[in-house]
């Protein structure tokens, strides 16, 4: 029984999900409110601002005016003139501000700078003359700011002065000094024309020094606060005094516009939010109720009667559905046990067949290579465990000269269609056995209509071979079973054996490549030589070229290839494996060659190649012991009409003995290989003889290789690269020999360094195989820092991997004309950069 978790009714759901989507769909519509108001009251609080500004200094500057002309008409009075005392002076400077109780005191100063008479009795006899207003006055009407404290005495500062010349400026100044109160009552004047929104603006005057003059706030001190938003305008015009101040108008939109609250809307919002979630409350439980009633009807063992008519089509529909499952399920339920019962039946007469019979039954999947089976011991039923290998896991445990025949057998089975094909094969010993078992195989293709694989079910049989040491027959589990040794142990076995090799088989290429190379300095340059000793010479160096041929034969034929790809030079692969046919595996038979010109590499390894003509030529030898002579014909051919390389290019080759090859197994294995690497094959027997056709695909055809004309022979910078201090001082000795000049490194980091210091080299020769950095590496990093340099990699052919194409290659172990001639050799570009 399933243990249930906190769960609530459809109703709550339906109430709580409706109320909580009322609730979101409020609130965003509360903060898009907020949003649009906010923005809407910043745009009121700048207009706001952006009209006080302007209309405080209209007033100022209007003020200004009227006080200069005041102060303008009072200078051109006959009372102010050079005649009259200071007595009279002062009784009419009184009678001014009796009339004017805005002005805070008004002076008379002569054009020395003295104060001769003020309407307040103070500052007389004061020397004005370094004050800026008295300065500006002498010119012409003029205002200035006395924020500092004057010269006349250490009074309080003043506000703004207005000056003006009395007689042009000859007998003196005559100035009024403004109230402080002038701005304040401006300022009020503005915020009162600015009705409510002007109430809460901040005001500030800016003289022309840069320092604030007047602060003008309405808020409290410690509510005061700067206002993200400001607007400016400035004091001073063309038509009367200028005082050069800057008028600032600040505030916030909270200050300003007044503050904004939208919680007068949350009444109505949580009013919304119950409304809606009651109504879906009832509503799901309305809902619930019915679908309780449909759980009730689909709990009824009578399914079969038809449901009482629900309001709600929709439920309705679900309730009909819902019983129509219920009976299907219970009919494909029955169907199932049912089938469950039969297979159980089918398999176990199957057993049954197995294990009276003495079969095994197995399945092969040609397309993927892989193997299946299900073991005899094991209880077929409740749930069978089914086995699986490889398809070359299985071919392994066969006997080496019956593993073609497994091969020829699965493809004579798939051809056949339906029809069985019986083969019997040989496996190799298990465990303590002494000898291998007799299998009889019988094999037919599984047909099933729309699979494009290509699959087989195999019965296996013991046909009486006996255990030797146990004396009986081993019971078959499986198609083939496993051997003691592991797989991944065998394949590090391989890797070894192929690593210590490939190490002494190099060793011994560099040992013969400096034979060859000092022998071929020799009969180069050994003109003076007595004629039995250059005859010495040729003989030793056609030793150690059949031993290099040697080398590399063995080399490729204990490598195990897996791959059968690859482009392989068909005409030196055939020279040196007739001299090694020659002089190690059938000196008794005579080998002609003939071989068109400027042959194309053929599509397929070489070590394939040489296998598919040792096969011959050893069908041969035991055919014909005594020995007899053989011809072997390459050549462009179109292949028959009904082979797969019809319309590719492809090269023949005919292999032609005087005997008859029919009872040798090298045909059966030439023709697997053949099916193997794509090649077509054919047969031909004429009397005695035998004619044996292959036409092997072909790749690209190479161009002719010309000598290079652009760099002559005698004037290469050569950069070599060999570990090997024999090899290394032989060929850099034959190397300057030929007119260049050679300069030697032992390994990939040497080498890296002469370059960095030297870019005028015009040839690299490396080793391929060097400790750390190895010959390819050095290649590829050199090819991109050094473009133009031209690269030539020694290494065994056929070691080198398929990226090393790229580069030129000097087939170790060479001699003195093979190191000639890779140097005439033009690569072209492509083998110049990787």
């Amino acid at each position: 029984m399933t243990k249930r978790r906190f769960q609530v009714s459809l109703r709550t759901f339906a109430g709580a999900s409706v109320a909580l989507a009322v609730g979101l769909g409020g609130a965003l519509v509360l903060v898009a409110s907020s949003f649009q108001e906010s923005a809407a009251r910043v745009e009121q609080t700048r207009a706001t601002l952006q009209r006080a500004a302007p209309l405080l200094a209209e007033r100022l500057d209007r003020t200004l005016r009227d006080v200069g002309r005041d102060v303008s008409l009072a200078a051109l009075s006959e009372q102010l003139g050079e005649g009259a005392s200071s007595a009279s002076l002062e009784r009419f400077l009184a009678t001014w501000q009796t009339l004017r109780p805005d002005y805070a005191d008004i002076l008379v100063a002569d054009r020395t700078g003295r104060v001769r008479a003020t309407a307040s009795g103070k500052f007389l006899d004061a020397d004005v003359s370094g004050s800026l207003w008295f300065g500006r006055g002498l010119q012409g009407m003029a205002a200035a700011d006395a924020t500092e404290s004057s010269k006349a005495g250490t009074q309080a500062p003043r506000n703004v002065i207005v000056s003006a010349p009395i007689a042009e400026g000859a007998r003196g100044v005559v100035a009024v000094q403004l109230t402080p109160r002038w701005v304040e009552e401006a300022t009020q004047g503005v915020r009162r024309s600015l009705g409510e929104p002007g109430r809460a603006v901040a005001f500030s005057v800016i003289n022309a020094s840069g320092r604030a003059i007047i602060q003008s706030d309405p808020q409290a001190p410690g509510e005061r606060a700067a206002g993200p938003l400001e607007s400016s305008a400035s004091l001073g015009g063309d038509e009367g005094p200028g005082l050069g101040w800057l008028i600032l108008a600040r505030g916030t939109p909270e200050s300003v516009a007044g503050p904004h609250s939208d919680l007068h809307l949350l009444p109505l919002l949580l009013l919304a939010l119950l409304t809606a979630g009651g109504a879906a409350w009832l509503g799901g439980g309305i809902l619930g109720r019915r679908l309780r009633r449909i759980e009730a009807w689909c709990a009824r063992e009578e399914t079969g009667q038809p449901v009482t008519s629900l309001p709600i089509r929709e439920l309705q529909g679900l309730a009909e559905s819902a019983l129509a499952s219920i009976a299907r399920g219970r009919s494909r339920e029955r169907i199932v046990q049912d089938t469950r019962s039969a297979l159980v039946r089918s398999r176990e007469r199957v057993r049954a067949f197995k294990t009276m019979a003495g079969w095994s039954c197995w399945e092969v999947d040609l397309t993927n290579g892989r193997v299946t089976w299900t073991d005899a011991v094991l209880p077929i039923m409740p749930c069978a465990t089914e086995r699986a290998t490889s398809l070359d896991e299985l071919v392994n445990r066969l006997d080496p000269d019956d593993r073609d025949l497994m091969r020829v057998a699965m493809r004579a089975a798939i051809a056949a269609g339906g029809a069985p094909q019986d083969v019997t094969l040989r496996t190799l010993p298990v465990n303590d056995e002494r000898a291998g078992r007799r299998l009889l195989l019988r094999m037919a293709r599984v047909l099933d209509d729309g699979d494009t694989r290509e699959r087989l079910h195999v019965l296996s049989r013991e046909v009486g071979v006996v255990n030797a040491v146990k004396g009986s027959v081993s019971p078959v589990v499986g198609p083939l079973a496993a051997g003691p040794v592991e797989p991944t142990l065998e394949r590090r076995k391989d890797g070894l054996l192929r690593s210590v090799t490939d190490g002494i088989v190099h060793d011994i290429n560099n040992a013969i490549a400096v034979v060859m190379t000092a022998l071929g300095m020799l009969k180069h340059y050994g003109d003076d030589l007595p004629e039995h000793s250059q005859r010495m010479v040729d003989v030793a160096l056609r030793g150690a070229r059949n031993g290099a041929a040697l080398t590399r034969r063995v080399t490729s034929l204990t490598r195990r290839e897996a791959s059968s790809f690859g482009e392989t030079d068909i005409a030196s692969v055939i020279d040196d494996l007739t001299e090694f046919l020659k002089s190690s595996v059938a000196p008794q038979i005579t080998i002609g060659l003939s071989l068109d010109d400027n042959l194309p590499p053929v599509l397929c390894s070489e070590r394939h190649f040489e296998i598919l003509i040792l096969n011959l030529v050893l069908d041969v030898k035991t055919a014909v012991p005594g020995g007899c002579g053989v011809s072997l014909i390459v050549e462009a051919a179109q292949p028959p009409a009904t082979s797969l390389l019809a319309t590719r290019p492809s090269l023949r080759l005919t292999f032609s003995a005087p005997a008859d090859l029919s009872k040798g197994r090298g045909l059966t294995s030439v023709a697997n290989l053949a099916d193997e690497i794509g090649a077509a094959f054919e047969v031909q027997a004429v009397g005695g003889s035998t004619n044996v056709l292959l036409w092997l695909p072909a790749g690209e055809r190479q161009p002719v290789v010309q000598a290079p004309d652009s760099v002559p022979a005698d004037e290469l910078k050569i950069l070599l690269v060999e570990p090997d201090m024999l090899l290394r001082s032989t060929a850099a000795n034959a190397l300057a020999e030929l007119g260049h000049e050679v300069t030697v490194a032992a390994a990939s980091e040497q080498a890296m360094e002469i370059l960095s210091a030297r870019r005028d080299f015009d040839v690299l020769i490396a080793d391929y195989a060097m400790p750390g950095m190895g010959g390819l590496h050095l290649a590829a990093t050199i090819s991109r820092t050094h473009p133009r340099l031209r690269i030539i990699l020694a290494g065994p052919r056929g070691h080198l991997p398929a990226n090393a194409q790229v580069f030129q290659q000097l087939h170790k172990p060479f001699g003195f004309a093979e190191l000639t001639l890779a140097l005439e050799t033009q690569a072209d570009r492509s083998a110049r950069a990787a």
